[in-house]
């Protein structure tokens, strides 16, 4: 990889942010919160700080590079964010774009530092359109790579999240413009030109980066997210039923692209069909694809530590407890950022910085605890917490992007952390008990930060 992908990506989201259409009252440029970027810059120190300290990495400059292209990316969204999503989706690509540059020869021990950055952006700025796109685009394309590159057969694997998010930034431009061309002329037609336009993409890539089955497999991903927005549609009430079907649906994309593809696969076509619901403007669908989305950060974690992450068995007391927990975190923080009441900048942000400090602490936790198969079973769950939002009413929501943070954090602390699987029970108790002594002060702070007898409305 050269200079020429991040320069050409960044062409492409100045391209489309100079062809978006502004809502009436909005700006072009959205200023954000100042408290909010000052806790996401000290949370991101302190993450550098650790990863350095407990990694197994001998490029530190590779580290701090990763997490400040996340960060980076991350504040640009919420600057830009009342532009198309495809502006977001762009710069998303220029930053997974770090990890090969710095670390050309080993980069997927750093592509989930960008991951993880980029991700925690959503929860200290909030679910702006354009933050869950960076967020979730930029995860799966360093995701992508990570399994490419893990699957050994073919090297220029390693460079197709990229690619694809690059072809992707393409179709965007090209749908943005024309709705702005030909908007009665696109009208309901949309959904089908956003589908067709995503799956060209695809086609492209696959044709000319690897050849082989992968435009079927980006093919069927587009088809699927068609119909799961006509399932799923982003206004209205939505039947359980539907939300289940929805999710079916991305379970078999999964398991026909992991037949074909394995783990490489599943990525790719989850990052496809994700960019067609972000094109289309349905945040709520983006909640059915957390069961496959668990499946493809776990397929992440078992190539970080093949030695210590077995097969998930679901017989095990462990897996099933760390499925459970996985699938509550998501819902438990969707619920807190929904019923919080208007607290200000400062005590917003200082809660959030909280609940980063407890998204951190808890891959510690069920490393230390549960093991591995715990580990596995937290990053599965995480993703069906996203289903048991789907149903909800259409309120924008971080889970999505917690799912991407927490797993990511997993996936990278089972290696860089995973001697503490040889402590004694004795050892793992003392060490449960400080972690979730640190983790019940930090919900302490939460609750006070959050309630409402704590400050004005008028704050």
């Amino acid at each position: 990889m050269t200079l020429l992908h991040p320069c050409l990506a960044l062409a492409l989201a100045l391209l489309c942010g100079l062809i978006s259409g502004i809502p009436p009252g909005e700006k072009r440029l959205k200023r954000p919160s100042l408290w909010a970027s000052l806790a996401y810059v000290l949370f991101l120190t302190a993450a550098t700080f650790c990863a350095l300290r407990l990694g197994h990495l001998d490029d530190r400059k590779a580290v701090i590079a990763s997490m400040a292209a996340g960060g980076v990316v991350a504040i640009l969204s919420v600057i830009l964010s009342d532009l198309s999503v495809g502006v977001s989706i762009a710069l998303a690509a220029a930053g997974a774009c770090v990890a090969h540059l710095v670390r050309a020869d080993s980069f997927p021990g750093v592509s989930l530092v960008f991951a993880f950055s980029v991700a925690m952006g959503v929860v200290f700025y909030g679910p702006m359109p354009g933050s869950i796109a960076a967020a979730l685009t930029g995860g799966l394309m360093t995701m992508t790579d990570y399994l490419g590159k893990a699957s050994g057969d073919q090297t220029n694997r390693a460079l197709i999240g990229v690619a694809l998010g690059i072809a992707l930034s393409v179709a965007a431009v090209v749908a943005v413009a024309s709705k702005r061309i030909a908007p009665k002329a696109v009208g309901r037609f949309e959904p089908a030109l956003v589908a067709v336009l995503a799956a060209g993409a695809g086609y492209a890539v696959s044709r000319w980066a690897i050849g082989g089955d992968l435009w079927i497999v980006l093919g069927i991903a587009a088809v699927s997210a068609l119909v799961v927005h006509w399932l799923v549609p982003p206004e209205g009430e939505v039947a359980p039923l539907r939300a289940a079907v929805a999710s079916v649906i991305w379970l078999a994309l999964g398991t026909i692209s992991f037949s074909m593809l394995r783990g490489f696969g599943m990525a790719t076509a989850l990052l496809e069909g994700l960019v067609v619901l972000l094109l289309l403007g349905n945040n709520r669908a983006l909640f059915t694809v957390g069961p496959t989305l668990g499946l493809v950060v776990y397929r992440v974690l078992r190539d970080a530590s093949p030695d210590s992450s077995r097969a998930l068995d679901l017989g095990q007391h462990y897996g099933i407890t760390g499925l459970a927990i996985g699938a509550v975190i998501p819902v438990l923080y969707s619920d807190w950022y929904e019923r919080k009441s208007k607290i200000g900048d400062m005590r917003e942000a200082l809660a959030n910085l909280l609940w980063g400090f407890v998204l951190v602490c808890l891959p510690v936790l069920s490393i230390v605890v549960l093991g591995a198969k715990g580990a596995s079973g937290i990053v599965v769950g995480l993703g069906f917490g996203g289903f048991l939002i789907a149903s909800r009413r259409a309120n924008p929501s971080p889970a999505m992007a917690v799912i991407i943070a927490a797993g990511a954090a997993n996936a990278a602390a089972v290696d860089w952390i995973g001697e503490a699987m040889d402590l004694t029970r004795q050892e793992k108790l003392h060490s449960f008990g400080w972690w979730a002594l640190a983790m019940g002060i930090a919900a302490l702070g939460i609750l006070a930060l959050s309630s409402r007898k704590a400050v004005k409305e008028t704050l």
